[in-house]
């Protein structure tokens, strides 16, 4: 699975994720990556998000219940950008 960039409606500043897509949501990295932990997604360091069930990995968003290697990646990603 890909990994996804969620863009909600469009805001006059100041631009939070929170008021662009709604109550939970939250930036991953900077604004307009938004993303909600409170259902699960988890924050890719790239500033895109993987949703509830995947983690972050250089090849994509792979279900929680696989390997890297079943996923063909070599390297986790989830956690915030730098």
């Amino acid at each position: 699975q890909n990994r996804q960039v969620r863009f909600c409606k469009q805001i006059r500043p100041p631009y939070t994720c929170e008021r662009s897509c709604g109550e939970g949501y939250t930036e991953c990295g900077a604004f307009p990556h938004c993303y909600n932990p409170g259902r699960g997604d988890s924050c890719c360091r790239n500033g895109k998000y993987c949703p509830s069930g995947y983690y972050c990995t250089d090849a994509g968003c792979c279900p929680s219940h696989r390997s890297l290697e079943e996923c063909g990646a070599t390297e986790i990603l989830t956690g915030s950008p730098p």
